[in-house]
């Protein structure tokens, strides 16, 4: 009773906190944004270079710029533009950098263009970031975050559910509950919204996507084992005045995206809608079941960011309802609950309000505050077993930033708590599952923080190391080492590496939702302690650059033990899944080389191959975790016409086997092999510009490969053999899409 009284505390205070806060807004002290112009006030396509002659960012036609400084603050920044001379500016924190270009002599009928990376590294960052732009996102359909990875190789989306088509995202090879999931920096998608948070996320009303491998700053918090995907939503600053786009696919399923923005000197806000139509009735395997869960989604949200003075913040508001419905085509989701025609119907909503703002001292130091809370609420079927979820997250952080020399000390303190409740109940049940109950979790964990960035040899070489201590309300204390370094060998050459603990809470059904979607019966062996590992890794990327073009080529390796590891076992009993503590050897084994190009005339090249090992020692022996290809590789090739009308876009990918569950001990009939096929995936995307309209079309699976009839024992849903966890590949099919974009600047 004293721990649910205090985790009401914490939510009554952090209510009032928020509200009492909410001048709005979202502090980026990392972010750097400005704009180039000439003489006469019109925007220029320039670089921003800092004094080192690395490529910082790139204006667009707006004139418009921005760029992450993860650690320290550039001393002096110049724009480049052909036919102007430079400008340099010194940077003045909390003000917009505005660049005023003088032409050397005016070149009547020449036209000045520059390309911006629509994905790239972050030259400054002291751990390697991948930056995915809005430009990059487009090469896709991008329906959802989960679909914004097509063109690169260091994130895997993973089906964890075939029926309602929920997603993970895989990072090192490791399952997507080991990587942080960040929303404009906060932990907003954990607990109870981990299964459907991912896909949650319209593409649409996202910026930019940072992505880092390994252990990261604990700044974020305890969590990140094997990496971090940070998403930038609209950034009102700099969104266009109206951004609307419409999609469809064959399944005619039906995309609506609309943003409208306002502007003023000191605020700014964006208000956006997001909706989905559901999919048709397909089956074309034949087995009964769906092959295209029907998705319906309707969202709001508003994002805003202020200045006043030294003060500046930003602040955001989301709600969502959203329904999904799969199963056999004869399903009645009016009438869920049946024991003799089986369907999955899901239905959530759910409210997330974040705040963060932040205070100039003096010029060397700054102190930040962070806030977010989030309510969901869920209620689904799973054949004839009822599932009901209620949950309330919240996370505060307090920290300052102290320059001090050519270092950055941060340090401060944060809360998290989580409170939630899941009911389950069987309705004549013929397996006789036993797990039904009431399953609570109520976390409340205080946390100090420190971390320092230290500059030498003129800031080509950078060390950061960071300490975390958190007391979880159950567990006790944990400690979170952490430390990254880049060294810059030479002007193109850099040699980074991170490594460090993380640790985090399990929330078993959420994570794993074919524990309640198949017949399998559920034991739980003993209380279920924190996972944690230890994370080391390193990353060495050469730049390139070129007379007809730029680009890079980057290795990396890294390496995870677990000190405790739950991983669901689906091998030793047929009919059961088995759910207890791992103490005893398990690793990950991680290495890629990836490399790209962007040419002169609009050409862009990119490559990449993943080599991944994931195994636990038993008894002595090596036993492969199932569901993750050893070998994987990927292609991007992207190319724009020079007058900027057309964009062709090109995505292969192939997956090599991967170790299935074992099901020896199951009737002959539902027995699957010891490992999958390899195969391969090819995406095409054409898109016309025409001012402010963009058309595209597009198909992906070109091969239209299948894993067929994926749903084990799919003849008899309600036996002791139906199992929905046997996917590895695509099951949808070839799908084709086109699209319509309109933007008012």
């Amino acid at each position: 009773m004293l721990l649910v009284l205090k985790s009401r505390i914490a939510v009554a205070g952090l209510w009032l906190m928020l509200f009492a806060l909410l001048r709005p807004e979202l502090i980026s002290a990392q972010e750097i944004s400005g704009k180039v112009l000439d003489k006469q006030g019109n925007p220029l396509r320039a670089e921003i270079k800092n004094l080192r002659d690395s490529t910082l960012a790139i204006s667009n036609n707006q004139g418009e710029f921005s760029f992450f400084m993860k650690d320290d603050k550039p001393k002096g920044l110049y724009a480049l533009s052909k036919g102007y001379k430079n400008d340099t500016l010194e940077y003045n924190a909390g003000k917009n950098l505005l660049f005023k270009l003088e032409a050397v002599r005016d070149l009547p009928g020449v036209e000045v263009q520059a390309k911006a990376n629509d994905a790239f590294l972050q030259s400054e960052a002291v751990i390697k970031t991948e930056v995915i732009s809005r430009p990059e996102l487009k090469k896709a359909a991008c329906c959802d975050l989960a679909g914004c990875f097509e063109t690169q190789g260091t994130v895997q989306p993973q089906v964890t559910n075939i029926v309602s088509n929920s997603k993970e995202l895989r990072i090192l090879g490791l399952s997507g509950v080991y990587n942080q999931v960040l929303v404009d920096g906060l932990p907003m998608i954990q607990g109870l919204s981990y299964t459907y948070g991912i896909s949650g996320i319209p593409g649409p009303m996202i910026e930019n996507i940072f992505v880092s491998k390994g252990t990261n700053s604990v700044l974020q918090g305890f969590e990140g084992i094997s990496g971090q995907i940070n998403v930038i939503t609209t950034n009102p600053e700099k969104a266009d005045r109206l951004r609307t786009s419409l999609y469809i696919n064959n399944f005619r399923e039906a995309h609506l995206n609309a943003a409208w923005t306002k502007k003023s000197e000191n605020h700014s806000f964006t208000v956006g809608i997001h909706g989905i139509n559901p999919a048709t009735n397909r089956d074309r395997d034949g087995d009964g079941f769906l092959d295209v869960t029907k998705l319906s989604r309707k969202m709001g949200f508003l994002n805003g960011k202020w200045n006043n003075g030294r003060w500046n913040g930003e602040y955001g508001i989301r709600a969502t309802e959203e329904s999904r419905i799969g199963g056999q085509r004869n399903f009645d989701s009016k009438n869920p609950g049946s024991n003799t025609i089986y369907g999955q119907k899901i239905g959530f909503g759910q409210l997330d309000v974040r705040n963060r703002f932040g205070y100039e001292l003096s010029d060397n130091k700054r102190i930040l505050i962070m806030m977010a809370l989030q309510r969901h609420q869920q209620d689904s079927w799973y054949g004839c077993l009822q599932y009901n979820g209620n949950q309330d997250i919240g996370f505060a952080n307090i920290q300052t930033e102290l320059d001090w020399g050519k270092h950055t000390a941060k340090a401060g303190i944060s809360l998290r708590f989580l409170n939630a409740e899941e009911r389950i109940s069987f309705q004549n049940d013929p397996i006789g599952r036993t797990f039904g109950g009431t399953y609570r979790k109520e976390e409340l964990i205080p946390g100090l923080f420190a971390e320092n960035t230290f500059s030498f040899l003129n800031n080509k070489l950078k060390l950061i190391t960071g300490l975390r201590a958190d007391k979880h309300n159950v567990f006790g204390l944990k400690i979170s080492p952490r430390a990254m370094i880049r060294w810059e060998l030479n002007e193109s050459l850099i040699l980074r590496a991170n490594a460090g603990s993380a640790w985090r809470t399990i929330n078993l059904f959420s994570e794993n939702p074919n524990i309640m979607s198949g017949s399998r019966n559920l034991i739980l062996e003993g209380n279920l302690k924190p996972e944690s590992a230890v994370n080391a890794g390193f990353s060495l990327t050469q730049n390139l650059d070129f007379d007809f073009g730029s680009g890079y080529i980057s290795g990396d390796a890294y390496a995870t033990s677990f000190q405790n590891q739950i991983f669901p076992d689906f091998d030793s009993e047929p009919k059961t899944v088995l759910v207890k503590n791992f103490e005893g050897k398990s690793r990950s084994l991680y290495a890629q080389l990836e490399g790209k190009l962007n040419f002169n005339n609009g050409l862009s090249l990119r490559g990449s191959y993943s080599y991944t090992e994931n195994y636990r020692l038993i008894l002595g022996e090596r036993k492969t975790l199932p569901f993750n290809p050893l070998h994987r590789g990927q292609v991007a090739i992207s190319y724009r016409t020079k007058k900027q009308t057309w964009q062709f876009d090109l995505n292969h990918h192939i997956y090599g086997p991967q170790y299935l569950p074992d099901t020896r001990q199951n009737p002959e009939a539902y027995r699957t092999a010891e490992k999958s096929p390899a195969f391969q995936t090819l995406n095409l995307q054409v898109i016309r510009f025409m001012g402010r309209f963009e058309m595209y079309a597009g198909c992906e699976n070109v091969f239209d490969f299948r894993q067929l009839k994926p749903i084990t024992a799919w003849q008899e849903p309600f036996s002791p053999w139906f199992d929905t966890a046997g996917i590895w590949g695509p099951t949808r099919g070839r799908e084709l899409y086109m699209g319509l974009r309109f933007t008012l600047p």
